[in-house]
């Protein structure tokens, strides 16, 4: 089992494959909040769902890996829905934030993602389940920028 290391400053470092884990699990979170409790979504559904299809196909494809960020609540993620995720306070607040930016620029924008250990502490639960596609051009599609 994989799991994540320190730095000196004690944050967690992550692999590559374990930040996008990160960044396309923070989205669920988020725009599934924005979707399904404010009915006020700001990417497209394909975007979601694209997003969601990645997800899947990275947690298959590292069943392994220990990311230490939600691990249970994405344990058996289909990418079929994100209307069974909980909305902590963190993803609460996040989704404001995130809604009163689209709304004071108008217009969907890319803005860069924050370390999570800046905005809340991950859980250290486990996670995930076993795969078959190729990450390697899933993980090459996008940035570290994130449609938010």
């Amino acid at each position: 089992m994989t799991t994540a290391k320190q730095t000196r400053t004690g944050t967690p470092f992550r692999t590559p494959v374990a930040e996008r884990i990160v960044q396309r699990r923070t989205q669920m979170f988020v725009h599934s909040y924005l979707y399904y409790v404010l009915d006020r979504p700001i990417v497209s559904d394909s975007t979601w769902q694209a997003w969601a299809n990645e997800l899947r196909l990275l947690q298959r494809n590292h069943p392994n890996l220990v990311v230490n960020f939600y691990d249970t609540d994405f344990a058996d993620w289909d990418g079929a829905t994100g209307m069974h995720l909980p909305q902590y306070p963190w993803v609460v607040d996040r989704a404001h934030h995130v809604l009163r930016l689209h709304e004071a620029l108008g217009q969907r924008c890319a803005i860069p993602i924050r370390p999570i250990e800046t905005m809340f502490e991950a859980n250290a639960d486990t996670a995930a389940t076993p795969l078959e596609q190729d990450d390697d051009q899933v993980a090459d599609e996008g940035s570290q920028m994130a449609l938010f």
